[in-house]
């Protein structure tokens, strides 16, 4: 963790994600900072790899009252 005081909230906002604008980007909203996308497609690398659905898909499937596991 960094000692130096984080700003205004404008500028945490812009450089730390959110799991709620992560959120937002993998049900495509708009809502979303580059910082926001870039951790969600980290994200979706990661268990792309492990076969398992990615962010994306559990969301949509989430906000559908749908399951992704089998």
């Amino acid at each position: 963790m960094s000692a130096e005081s984080p700003g205004s909230d404008d500028a945490l906002a812009t450089r730390y994600p959110s799991t709620a604008r992560i959120w937002n980007y993998q049900l495509g909203g708009t809502d979303n900072f580059d910082v926001d996308r870039q951790a969600s497609e980290a994200a979706n690398a990661v268990v792309r790899g492990l076969g398992v659905p990615t962010g994306a898909e559990t969301a949509t499937e989430a906000r559908a009252g749908r399951s992704t596991v089998p």
